[in-house]
Formats: structure tokens, C-alpha cells, sequence
């Protein structure tokens, strides 16, 4: 299987609850990332720092920002800093079922030219 990373963003304004449930699809994946890239977008509370300390380990990279810059730049801080060609795309709320990275995987290996 082709090695692929996630980004994802988080910042204050975020339901910490949803982002925890987010996390959790995203680690309880059928298929695992090779890694997940999560940038804080600016200053964060406790509840969301809470959630990130959670699920911190050798496949997620933190990187935190100063201040706020907007999911744009955030977005764009993320995927410059992912190791893999191959990037799953995660908003702090969404929540993937668990075969989502295998099934998009698999698509990805039969056909190459896919870029969605």
C-alpha cells in the first residue's frame, strides 16, 4: 500500500468534542496513516489541547501557529509540511468511517491519474 498522510486543522473557535470525535475516525481507520499533520491555528484552550495531547504519538505532527491565520493558510502550512504525495483531507468536524483511507487507497492504486 502506497504511504499517505493526513491534514488537518484545528483552531479556538472549534467544538473540542466534535475534534476529539475527529481524531478518534481518524485513528480508528481500517487502514492506518503513515502520518497526520494537525496545525493549530493559533492560541488554542485547554479543551482542544486536551484532545491533541490524547492522541499524540509518533504519527502525528503538531505544528502550532503564533496566531490566527485563517484555514487557508493553515490548510496550505499543513500540506507543505506532509511527507506523502498521497493526502487525506480532514476539517477539525468531519468524521470518516472506518474503511475511508482503505477504500480511497485502493482507488488511488488502480488508477493513478485520480486526483480526488
Amino acid at each position: 500500500m502506497e504511504k499517505f498522510s493526513v491534514s488537518i486543522c484545528v483552531y479556538g473557535g472549534d467544538n473540542s468534542a466534535y475534534f476529539d470525535i475527529a481524531m478518534q475516525s481518524i485513528f480508528n481507520q481500517t487502514l492506518k496513516p503513515d502520518e497526520v499533520v494537525l496545525v493549530v491555528d493559533g492560541p488554542v484552550g485547554d479543551d482542544i489541547n486536551s484532545v491533541i495531547e490524547k492522541y499524540q504519538c509518533e504519527i502525528l505532527k503538531v505544528i502550532r501557529l503564533e496566531k490566527n491565520v485563517g484555514l487557508g493558510i493553515a490548510r496550505n502550512i499543513s500540506l507543505e509540511n506532509c511527507s506523502h504525495n498521497l493526502i487525506a483531507l480532514m476539517d477539525s468536524d468531519d468524521i470518516s468511517v472506518p474503511e475511508r483511507f482503505e477504500k480511497q487507497i485502493k482507488c488511488f492504486e488502480k488508477d493513478d491519474s485520480i486526483s480526488l
